[in-house]
This record gives C-alpha cells, sequence and structure tokens, in this order.
C-alpha cells in the first residue's frame, strides 16, 4: 500500500511542490529528503521539485521514463489549493531572522493539515521511527 505526500517549498499562500508515491511517511520521504537537504541544500531541493516521483529512493519518476513501464507523463505542481489523497507534507523554509533552514512535517487529519513537527536542518535530525510512532 503507498503512502502519499508531498515534498514542498513554502510559499507567501501555502506551499507549492511535487508529489510523491510511495513510502511517504517519516521514516520514508520525511527523513530521506532531510537529510538530503543536509547535504545538498536547495539545488538538492530544486531538482527534486522538477519531478513527481513513484519513488525517490528508486530513482521512478513519473515525468522522466525511469518507471519499470517506461511511461512518461507531464509533471504537475501540487499546491495548498491542491486537492488529493495525501497523506504527509514536508515543506521546506528558510527562517530569516535565524539564517536557518527548516522543514515542517504535517499530516492530513479530516481533510486538514495538522502540523506534526518543525526540524531545524542545521541541527541532528530527529529519530524519525520514534516520531511516526508518536503519530
Amino acid at each position: 500500500m503507498s503512502t502519499r505526500s508531498i515534498i514542498a517549498k513554502k510559499t507567501d499562500e501555502g506551499f507549492t511542490g511535487t508529489y510523491h508515491h510511495w513510502d511517504g511517511y517519516p521514516s520514508g520521504v520525511g527523513r530521506l529528503v532531510a537529510k538530503g537537504f543536509q547535504v545538498g541544500g536547495w539545488e538538492y531541493l530544486n531538482n527534486i521539485l522538477k519531478h513527481n516521483w513513484s519513488s525517490l529512493q528508486q530513482n521512478e519518476c513519473y515525468c522522466c521514463g525511469t518507471m519499470p513501464d517506461g511511461r512518461r507523463e507531464d509533471v504537475y505542481t501540487y499546491t495548498h489549493e491542491t486537492d488529493c489523497w495525501v497523506d504527509f507534507l514536508y515543506i521546506f523554509d528558510h527562517d530569516k531572522k535565524k539564517g536557518t533552514d527548516y522543514m515542517e512535517i504535517h499530516q492530513k487529519k479530516s481533510d486538514k493539515w495538522l502540523r506534526v513537527l518543525v526540524i531545524d536542518l542545521s541541527l541532528s535530525l530527529p529519530d524519525f521511527e520514534k516520531l511516526e510512532k508518536s503519530l
């Protein structure tokens, strides 16, 4: 069974991002993109946002022909206004006052996004398995 997620950048209105189909829970995609951002920063995130993903871990993208069936689909941008069946949302932003980058983890409950955690990406990452068990 898939756990769908959106990986996004914060905007003044909400967010803009991309779809990810598999392993979207915090100990899957959440940990993967947080670690990736710590290494590659905004360049890493911007490269992810150019695609719609079946599995980032497997490098399976809907738009690049890297799916097992070779299909290619148009890239679709997801925003705070997109109505979709997604379980988790990972929003990246820069705190100008603190001068640090952070990631917000949101979980969809009753058609509303609930912020679960804000992670300062300049610090050590939390235990994502422990976080996930508390949801």
